[in-house]
């Protein structure tokens, strides 16, 4: 029998699979936040905790879609849609301090990374 959700031959594969490319990313994340940190970029505490949670409720979606709850599967969807809104947000942060940063602008608040 051929699972609903993402066609596979065995449902539990699909449900291994979300939690395992949900991990993933989670990883991804932390790994590059972390390298910024060390390399003194001066980030917001605010954006590594909400990234963080968005990452760690998206896997607690995906957990509860693998022990056959499917709402499990709307909370890991709802978490990766906001999580993507967010990473927009800090690209777009990133441009305005660049652009303020070429302009000779200093916004307090905003964060810009040093070329050199």
């Amino acid at each position: 029998m051929r699972s609903r959700v993402l066609g596979c031959a065995e449902p539990s594969v699909d449900r291994r699979e979300l939690f395992f490319v949900s991990g993933l990313s989670a990883a991804v994340f932390i790994r590059g936040y972390a390298n910024a940190i060390k390399k003194g970029y001066g980030l917001r505490l605010t954006r590594i905790v909400g990234g963080s949670l968005l990452h760690v409720i998206e896997m607690t979606g995906a957990a509860l879609f693998f022990f056959g709850h499917l709402y499990g599967l709307y909370v890991a969807a709802a978490a990766l849609v906001t999580n993507t809104c967010y990473m927009i947000t800090a690209a777009w942060l990133l441009v305005i301090g660049v652009v303020d940063q070429q302009a000779g602008e200093r916004r307090p608040g905003l964060t810009t990374i040093d070329p050199n």
